[in-house]
């Protein structure tokens, strides 16, 4: 895919010909639907209720099928594994595409939730600094559009930083740790966070090179881990 490169390397989209004049013509489709007969009784009204459902269904089809039947045969819905799941599935989707992903505290480190970014449909933030990645990250698997307050910064999903993340969640040993956690670093209202991912495994995306996959340890001032689900 042919892409346009802006400053500093950043990657701006998809390059489509505009030279329409010399492009073919397709065979025109055999069938094609009635829009007036799909939206005439609802003069075109959109119920988001259900494309939020469906969208909470096609993100729930990624789930591993043992989820579905453990909590078929408990009697519940989403569980915590899930989620966390999720959480995992979003921060490593960023991983992937790191070289993508830009470093940046300014307004449009919150481009994944502002753009609603879902890793389920593939889309991850092309802009963020270490707190809203990770903020992302959790809003995300909790649903998106539809993830409800915000119990990790307590600013409706509009903003947020290192120390609103404190400010929010309760405190667990590093060694309890489970993937959706996330490690502080520094004093005071903190100048780092990560989402741990796995056994002694985070990423981190404090810096234009990141995200990085890295040990929760590979910094000095490791402050404290703080689970805010569960």
């Amino acid at each position: 895919m042919e892409v346009s490169v802006g400053g500093q390397g950043v990657l701006l989209g998809e390059i489509v010909d505009l030279d329409i004049a010399k492009l073919p013509l397709d065979e025109p489709p055999a069938d094609e639907g009635d829009d007036s007969a799909a939206h005439a009784r609802t003069n075109g009204a959109v119920d988001e209720l259900q494309a939020l459902a469906d969208e909470a269904a096609e993100q729930a089809a990624l789930d591993p099928p043992e989820l579905a039947a453990e909590n078929e045969e408990a009697g519940v819905g989403l569980d915590l594994t899930a989620l966390r799941i999720r959480m995992v599935r979003a921060a490593m989707l960023g991983y992937k595409h790191r070289d993508e992903v830009h470093y940046t505290t300014g307004p449009r480190r919150w481009d994944g939730i502002m753009n609603r970014c879902r890793s389920h449909l593939g889309r991850y933030p092309k802009w963020a600094d270490c707190s809203s990645y990770v903020t992302w990250c959790l809003w995300d698997a909790l649903g998106g559009p539809n993830a409800g307050p915000d119990i990790v910064n307590g600013q409706s999903w509009r903003g947020g930083y290192t120390g609103t993340l404190r400010d929010h969640g309760r405190r667990v040993s590093l060694e309890s740790a489970l993937p959706g956690d996330l490690v502080h670093y520094g004093g005071g209202t903190g100048s780092h966070v990560v989402i741990v991912v796995g056994k002694d495994k985070v990423i981190s995306h404090g810096s234009e090179d990141g995200p990085f996959l890295v040990r929760p340890d590979y910094r000095d001032d490791l402050a404290e881990v703080r689970r805010y689900f569960g």
